[in-house]
């Protein structure tokens, strides 16, 4: 036999031998994957049944270090964190607090808390590696531990990736944590627009939580921060303390007073009805187009003599030299009731290239097509 064939048949081999031991890295990786899978089930099942009696509010509820008490009985003893236990153990308990909340949702924190899982994702927050710290975020977000609070805030503040940045500003605002909603303002004087965008989600989840430090934020400075707070304010739709808004109606910059009317509005500030009249002669179009919009959601006001002004000014917005300005108070006037819509009629009369009277009839006859299409719908339900 030639020395090439013998070359070839060893080299046949070798690769016989090659492909066998893949094959069963790939059997022993397929098995591992499938034994890991089941004991994240098994774990994730006995942590369901345990939580049935934890988050009884009619039992008494203790902790131990890692042990979990009811009614004074070990009920569970939390895992290490990390692994395949541990990791299982905190995706079933975080799901759970997804949708739960109060004394019930303090149980769960405060098991994670004593059980070490939070202190672990903090330490994470240090790792070099930015995939490590961002997955430590997101997961110290889904603990909704305050204890994290000012790790995260360390994190938002100087942690030299964005991505990982935004995400412990997300966090933060899951957690609902009031101290950082100065450090998520802060943050937007000089964002890119991506950040800018983010960093508004956030605030504007956070709710009422976020109220007292976006309605100061109104009379910061830098224009940006106003318009911002206005934007956010009205997506959350505060109830309370509308004067700062009420003052941005006088603000230097065009943009920021029609973000507060609109945030008026938007708000339903009904003691706010005689600021935003009063704004109706705005020099800026668009201030005088949020104006209108406002008015009209606000409604008019029940004393006699404001709800005069009232409609005195949303006539003034129907002779307005801008079609948007006009559309807007004709539509207020329509939802006004009889007084508004015989400003409209009055309006009819003029000439026919007068703009007040396109606008009316315009306004006129939406409302006609609403109410004759809502009338069916109402005899319908009758029957």
């Amino acid at each position: 036999m030639s020395l090439d064939l013998l070359t070839l048949e060893l080299l046949l081999a070798c690769l016989a031998l090659a492909l066998g031991a893949l094959l069963l890295l790939i059997i022993a990786m397929r098995t591992y994957r499938e034994w890991r899978a089941a004991i994240a089930a098994a774990v994730r099942q006995s942590v369901v049944d345990a939580l049935g009696q934890i988050l009884d509010a009619g039992r008494a509820f203790a902790l131990d270090g890692s042990t979990i008490l009811v009614d004074g009985r070990p009920m569970f003893v939390m895992p290490k964190p990390g692994g395949p236990i541990g990791d299982a153990v905190r995706e079933t308990i975080v799901d759970h607090l997804s949708f739960i909340s109060g004394d019930l949702r303090g149980r769960l924190v405060s098991i994670l808390e004593s059980a070490g899982y939070v202190a672990s994702a903090m330490r994470q927050l240090r790792s070099p590696l930015g995939e490590t710290r961002l997955k430590a975020c997101m997961v110290l977000g889904g603990m909704h531990s305050r204890i994290a609070v000012p790790a995260l805030i360390e994190i938002f503040n100087d942690d030299p990736d964005p991505m990982v940045r935004i995400n412990a500003g997300e966090a933060l605002g899951v957690i609902g944590a009031e101290p950082a909603v100065v450090h998520l303002l802060k943050a937007l004087r000089n964002p890119t627009r991506f950040q800018q965008v983010r960093v508004a989600e956030v605030l504007s989840r956070m709710g009422m939580t976020a109220v007292p430090a976006l309605t100061a934020a109104i009379d910061d400075d830098d224009v940006r921060i106003v318009a911002l707070a206005l934007d956010i304010l009205a997506d959350i739709g505060w109830m309370s303390d509308f004067d700062p808004a009420i003052r941005a109606l006088s603000h230097p910059s065009p943009e920021v007073r029609a973000r507060a009317a609109e945030a008026l509005g938007r708000a339903g500030a009904l003691d706010s009805v005689e600021a935003v009249m009063g704004a109706a002669n705005d020099p800026a179009w668009f201030v005088r187009v949020r104006v209108m919009k406002a008015l009209q959601i606000l409604g008019p006001p029940s004393d006699r003599s404001q709800r005069a002004r009232y409609l005195g000014t949303l006539e003034q917005g129907l002779y307005d030299g801008v079609w948007w300005v006009r559309q807007h108070a004709a539509q207020a006037l329509v939802r006004v009731g009889d007084d508004g819509r015989q400003l409209l009629a009055r309006a009819m009369l003029e000439a026919p290239e007068s703009p007040a009277r396109r606008a009316s009839v315009s306004a006129l006859q939406q409302f006609m097509i609403s109410s004759s299409a809502s009338k069916p719908a109402a005899t319908a339900a009758a029957r």
